[in-house]
């Protein structure tokens, strides 16, 4: 705040503070307040994300990504700062005008440069055994499988154990707390899956994107899902939509082109 202070009443005197040629700049309330890049950190608290600012009173801002079209960006968005994929920039707070505090986070995100084959597509084809088998169409001897079926179920089964497990215990209670400390146990294990497989995906996409950069794919063809004969029972608990919806998500990052097309 000193040094934009000082800034601010530098560049006055040069046009003419000193003559009475203008008047000292007024900061508000709603005037952004600006934060070093170094004073932003990101820490996981009773499964949750915040955003911590070791300055200000500590000021801790949880991430709400809420149901809105764009979560699944902001998602993968955040996981990338995590991770440092993506670095934080100087930002800035400020009060909006229901008088609530925001932070306004600026990344540096580099642009992908690639060079890709003309018309050369990386095939990904959905399966039980593998979940993701890869291919490129113009070298087809190039391919690779990803993620394994018998993993991923191994885990997705000991949760589901745990919350019959649960759920018999809850039929035993009556009620009071020991009821409510089952039933929140519970929506803890349903969260902990959803979370598992999302990330199970995540990864998934990740290897994916990162195959078919490497082979310089203009293209990638999913399969369209609708036109499979993969039963529902296992499209349910694979999660091949959201597996897909990250892929397209991320393709887009880095300019590949999504296709889909019939499992034949």
């Amino acid at each position: 705040m000193v040094q934009r202070v000082k800034k601010d009443f530098s560049t006055a005197l040069k046009n003419g503070l000193a003559k009475g040629e203008r008047s000292v700049t007024n900061y508000k309330r709603t005037y952004p307040l600006l934060t070093r890049h170094r004073s932003i950190k990101f820490l996981y608290a009773e499964n949750e994300l915040y955003i911590y600012l070791d300055w200000v009173n500590k000021i801790r801002f949880r991430c709400e990504l809420g149901n809105y079209k764009n979560s699944l960006e902001l998602q993968h968005t955040l996981r990338k700062v995590i991770t440092n994929e993506y670095k934080i920039s100087d930002s800035s707070l400020e009060f909006n005008k229901k008088n609530e505090l925001i932070l306004n986070l600026n990344l540096n995100i580099s642009e992908a440069k690639t060079t890709f084959i003309k018309d050369r597509a990386l095939g990904v084809d959905l399966g039980m055994a593998i979940p993701a088998y890869v291919s490129i169409s113009d070298t087809p001897y190039i391919r690779k499988g990803f993620g394994s079926y018998e993993e991923f179920t191994k885990v997705r089964n000991q949760f589901k154990h745990r919350r019959r497990r649960l759920q018999k215990q809850l039929a035993l209670v009556a009620g009071g707390k020991g009821r409510a400390k089952k039933l929140h146990s519970i929506e803890f294990l349903k969260d902990k899956e959803k979370q598992f497989a999302k990330t199970y995906n995540h990864n998934l996409s990740k290897k994916i994107i990162d195959f078919a950069l490497k082979n310089n794919c203009e293209y990638i063809n999913l399969e369209d899902i609708k036109s499979t004969s993969l039963e529902d029972r296992v499209l349910g608990q694979w999660g091949y939509y959201q597996l897909q919806e990250q892929i397209e998500y991320k393709a887009k990052l880095v300019g590949i082109k999504v296709r889909k097309v019939k499992a034949a």
